[in-house]
């Protein structure tokens, strides 16, 4: 995503080549993680991750949105708006909210403490199997200038995931996504319950960059319709 996405490359080719080469090392230690749950072994893998997502940073790109330049933080100054309204007594009144909890956009110290205790860097995917098997529709979606969550590699583990759908979706045609208004505004693979969704000009917070895109997809994923 940072070297060879549709918006250009962020980083060098030294850049590029130390972060594959160091990949390699952070896979087995990932694995071994899977296989011992153990958090030091975890939390090992998860630092070593951290160390190529360092390399990164020094594009003084968002992660968020790799077309920004700028901090994470001040990217998005509409998020201080959000927290001022979510801790209004009035809106935690309508809410039904314990008047007493304050509301932050992002708190450190809980990130923290999911990256100690080594959960991080633990699969989930094996939840998604489960809802699939059980007939739940599933939809993977994320913009295409997102690093964080990079499309590169939701479409990469959404066609390794192991359930009975897996041939099918690998083999299943990528489609034009059109809105209602006639735009195309991103491609996805469905097959049976399983759809994965790339939103184009988007980075994490979808909604914030493609509002008429997000509406769309929302009204059509929840009325059960096809993308």
């Amino acid at each position: 995503m940072a070297c060879d996405s549709s918006y250009g490359p962020v980083l060098n080719n030294s850049a590029c080549s130390q972060m594959r080469g160091d990949y390699i090392q952070c896979a087995k230690l990932t694995e071994i993680c899977y296989d011992s749950k153990n958090v030091t072994d975890c939390v090992t893998a998860e630092n070593c991750f951290y160390g190529i997502f360092q390399l990164y940073k020094t594009s003084n790109r968002s992660m968020y949105d790799i077309r920004k330049h700028c901090d994470d933080d001040l990217c998005y100054p509409e998020l201080q708006d959000i927290e001022k309204y979510s801790n209004r007594e009035d809106v935690k009144t309508a809410l039904g909210a314990n008047p007493s909890l304050v509301f932050h956009v992002r708190k450190a110290d809980v990130g923290i403490n999911f990256y100690n205790s080594g959960d991080w860097i633990l699969p989930f995917d094996i939840y998604v199997s489960s809802l699939l098997e059980s007939n739940v529709r599933v939809l993977i979606y994320a913009g295409d200038a997102d690093l964080r969550c990079n499309w590169f590699g939701l479409d990469a583990w959404t066609k390794a995931l192991k359930w009975s759908g897996t041939k099918g979706f690998n083999n299943a045609n990528v489609t034009r996504w059109v809105t209602v208004t006639g735009t195309h505004s991103g491609d996805v693979r469905t097959f049976k319950e399983l759809t994965f969704l790339r939103i184009f000009g988007s980075g994490h917070y979808v909604p914030h960059d493609q509002p008429i895109a997000s509406l769309d997809f929302f009204n059509k994923w929840i009325f059960n319709k096809y993308l």
